[in-house]
């Protein structure tokens, strides 16, 4: 048997450089600060997950926290703000944030993708009307009155509801029974949809069940789709490879980071920074593969990310101590939950992803041709080329 080959990737923020087509820009300041959060909760999660494929929205889990941010003050707002990564502050973030949401849903030429935001609070809460204000100004996030303290789990299945309308149903039952208490007051929540088709799309008759080798001593047989005689962004570096497939449209693509056959998974996550990954985005090129294979696979994942959080330095903010004075007059406020769900599906046509997030609130030169085969573990992530912004993330330890 072969030796199990392990996986050195590298997730990355996607900027193609001398391709024809590419977008060439700089990240927005509010989606660089959105990357670092990125690979910051990237890193906590891989942690806790060992061994396990990831998948999640840091785009959705930052902007629900964001939304909640508008109303923390003092000493839970400072360590939110850098627990977040948040570069701007006040009123330009959340404009700049707002301005990144508006521009990723208009601008959907070729493939589908909307993000959503709603406040659901308890009725006749007084809420304040500058929170609520900057919520609907910068967000689109309005107030939708219900009735945790009488009607808890109806005001869940409203919540729920919304959330599945607003991914295709593909996000369900985000809120467990039971996450709704009478002490809740406010439920935060944002939904990000995705479906895209591959500018160049696979041939399903190509499509085999081959082997793909684990992190572990083992190996499953998966279906592999294949790509030949292409060209797309790419880069080979002494222990990595790196390969853009652009979505139609051509401004969503997905970046997968390949390893060496002697580098590892663990090398990679433990060294993992935005600085570096911008060196070797620059560095991108267009290259015509000879081969191209990645494995076709569907993941599921959720996520409870109060410990997550809490581990990047915002834990005033889950305890009573919490100071969310810019919400509401009269209670104290702390946040008691943060909720995420996500789902993928990569084809042959293309890929659909979904996430929810809820935040609960209680009391190119020539070159020879090459080959890319991704029949080991990998990281992968969906981006926005234009702004630069991770939209999706995650890694394949086991596609099976």
């Amino acid at each position: 048997m072969r030796k199990t080959r392990q996986l050195f990737v590298i997730p990355a923020i996607l900027l193609s450089t001398l391709l024809a087509y590419a977008v060439r820009c700089e990240p927005s300041p509010v989606a660089r600060s959105g990357n670092e959060f990125a690979l910051a909760l990237y890193e906590q999660l891989a942690g806790a997950e060992s061994g396990k494929n990831l998948f999640f929205s840091p785009t959705s889990v930052s902007t629900a926290l964001a939304m909640a941010y508008g109303g923390a003050k003092g000493t839970t707002a400072t360590e939110m703000r850098k627990a977040l990564r948040f570069e701007l502050d006040g009123a330009q973030l959340h404009a700049a944030m707002g301005k990144l949401a508006r521009s990723l849903s208009a601008n959907a030429e070729g493939y589908e993708l909307a993000l959503a935001n709603a406040l659901w609070g308890q009725k006749g809460y007084p809420f304040l009307e500058t929170f609520l204000e900057l919520n609907r100004k910068y967000y689109g996030a309005r107030l939708e009155e219900l009735d945790f303290q009488t009607a808890g789990e109806e005001a869940r299945v409203t919540i729920n509801r919304w959330v599945e309308q607003q991914t295709n149903d593909r996000i369900q039952n985000l809120l467990a029974p039971g996450s709704v208490t009478p002490a809740t007051r406010l439920v935060l929540t944002n939904a990000i949809y995705f479906k895209g088709r591959w500018k160049v799309q696979f041939d399903p008759e190509q499509t085999r069940t081959e082997t793909f080798h684990l992190t572990s001593a083992g190996e499953v047989k998966v279906p592999l789709m294949r790509l030949r005689d292409q060209r797309f962004p790419y880069l080979r570096e002494t222990d990595f490879q790196a390969l853009e497939l652009p979505y139609a449209g051509e401004r969503i693509s997905m970046l997968i980071l390949l390893p060496g056959e002697e580098s590892s998974l663990k090398r990679l996550e433990s060294s993992l920074s935005v600085a570096r990954l911008d060196e070797w985005i620059e560095r991108l090129t267009s290259r015509k593969l000879d081969d191209v294979v990645i494995p076709r696979f569907t993941a599921k994942t959720q996520y409870e990310l109060t410990t997550p959080l809490a581990k990047l330095g915002m834990s005033i903010a889950f305890s009573r101590g919490a100071d969310f004075s810019g919400m509401a007059r009269g209670e104290e406020l702390f946040i008691s939950d943060v909720v995420h769900k996500a789902f993928v599906a990569i084809n042959e046509e293309g890929t659909e992803a979904a996430a929810a997030t809820a935040v609960g609130i209680r009391a190119t030169s020539f070159t020879p041709p090459e080959r890319f085969r991704a029949d080991r573990p990998f990281v992968y992530l969906i981006r926005d080329r234009e702004s630069g912004a991770i939209l999706f993330m995650g890694r394949v330890v086991d596609p099976s």
